[in-house]
């Protein structure tokens, strides 16, 4: 019983928080390929996007020049 109550205490903290459109980015810390770690208030309120992507999924790098576009506008 014990056991069963410390994996639903466990599980319900791994649960991702909701975010709605329009609200500020979660809190986060990410590493760069040049060692640097970056975090949310790096960016200073600023517009921020973050996409999470992979080589191997096909609509991801179909993408890439669309984000790359908005990126320089």
């Amino acid at each position: 019983m014990l056991s069963a109550a410390l994996v639903w205490v466990v599980a319900g903290t791994l649960e991702a928080p909701v975010v709605n459109v329009g609200d500020s980015a979660p809190k986060f810390a990410i590493s760069t390929d040049a060692g640097r770690t970056l975090t949310r208030s790096d960016f200073g309120g600023k517009l921020l996007v973050l996409n999470f992507w992979a080589t191997w999924c096909p609509p991801c790098i179909e993408e890439i020049p669309s984000l790359d576009a908005f990126q320089r506008t």
